[in-house]
């Protein structure tokens, strides 16, 4: 994934700390946001001519960052041998070993059953172990992400499971929508940015296109 919505919310609370004098890693540490991020919002800022920390932070400035970086972030097609080739030894080895042999463990979970899941182990006093079950997976793949909104406690948990994953696990996750549009999926905006913020950061986006392979299984 390549992109994630830019908030205005979000660059003004980021430039508003930088102009108190507060280090980038504590920002990004109390916030949940990737310094990468908030390192960006700073450059543009200066590159428009503005120091947060002399010249202040107006919603004048904060939109004009919003709309250099929504040009910026579109996806990025990065050639397959750029990607592969610095692992084509260890990609060689699992093949010949097969996927046992190279003792990666995947799980596979419909967005709304791992919710329910979660939602359930919290009634029965099981949620630790449960959620742990999607933690120590080296492969997650959540499926079907993002068909209707989520609420306050499941954004909660995804969040969750994004955050303990994140830089020690890989994630797939697929969806109908375009990643523009699962911000909007968060009730919590600040809590959105930080889940999508490590998804953009660490991933991929590959774009599947053409008809549904449904139609091929369906009765003539």
């Amino acid at each position: 994934m390549a992109y994630r919505e830019v908030h205005m919310t979000e660059i003004k609370e980021i430039l508003l700390r930088i102009a108190s004098g507060y280090p980038i890693r504590s920002i990004s540490r109390s916030l949940g946001i990737h310094r990468e991020t908030i390192k960006n919002y700073v450059n543009s800022s200066l590159e428009l001519g503005v120091d947060p920390k002399k010249d202040g932070v107006t919603d004048e400035l904060v939109e004009k960052i919003k709309s250099r970086l929504a040009g910026k972030n579109k996806s990025v097609h990065i050639p397959r041998d750029n990607i592969l080739l610095p692992h084509k030894d260890r990609i060689e080895t699992y093949l010949e070993k097969g996927i046992k042999g190279s003792k990666i463990m995947a799980l596979l979970a419909r967005a709304d059953k791992l919710f329910k899941h979660l939602r359930l182990s919290a009634i029965d006093g099981t949620y630790e172990r449960t959620i742990g079950s999607y933690l120590r997976p080296d492969i997650l793949i959540i499926d079907d992400f993002g068909i209707k909104e989520m609420t306050r406690e499941e954004a909660g948990e995804f969040y969750e499971i994004i955050l303990e994953r994140y830089g020690k696990k890989s994630n797939i996750i697929t969806s109908a929508r375009s990643p523009e549009e699962w911000q909007a999926l968060f009730p919590d905006p600040i809590l959105g940015n930080s889940s999508l913020d490590r998804l953009a950061h660490s991933s991929y986006q590959i774009l599947m296109e053409g008809e549904s392979i449904r139609k091929q299984s369906r009765p003539k």
